[in-house]
């Protein structure tokens, strides 16, 4: 979460750390600036984003389709200030780094983590392949946001492009 962490990693031994999710872009930044350590970033997230959320779906077992019926990706009713109504209370929120590739590779981080620990195959690979074809093109392309807009899915663009899940803008 910090450089003096990172500076303690590598004194003992550690080659690559993993940022946690909570970062922003001036955190990776400032970070990356030290040269302390390969660094890794999340680049797309499917997870719930609160600690320990996530035993609702690992601990539970079984086959899980992309948030379909995950406890932490489900709507909640929940009560407060003596109202009843729905809720993801749970869910902090699908994010996406897409748009953000070229300026994290300026920075210096080395990998970008793809969640997507128990999800529908297929859709880990669409995604996968989706970062590939972005990763590939960061150099070649001097309208970089726009080529992206190009090459993402129009389910893509649903739920995170019209929903502003950008998690490094």
């Amino acid at each position: 979460m910090n450089t003096e962490q990172i500076k303690l990693l590598k004194e003992l031994g550690v080659k690559r750390t993993v940022l946690t999710y909570q970062m922003s872009d001036k955190e990776i930044k400032k970070i990356c600036e030290q040269n302390i350590m390969e660094i890794e970033v999340f680049g797309y997230m499917g997870c719930s984003f609160f600690n320990g959320a996530c035993n609702l779906i690992h601990d539970m077992g079984g086959d899980h389709n992309f948030h379909i019926g995950t406890p932490c990706k489900a709507i909640w009713e929940v009560e407060f200030g003596g109202k009843v109504g729905e809720s993801r209370a749970l869910d902090a929120g699908l994010l996406c780094a897409l748009c953000a590739l070229k300026r994290l590779d300026i920075y210096g981080v080395n990998v970008i983590k793809i969640a997507g620990r128990e999800q529908n195959p297929q859709m880990i690979s669409t995604i996968v392949k989706l970062f590939r074809t972005a990763m590939d093109a960061r150099w070649e392309s001097e309208m970089y946001k726009a080529f992206i807009n190009s090459i993402v899915p129009s389910w893509w663009k649903k739920i995170y492009c019209r929903n502003q899940k950008c998690k490094y803008e």
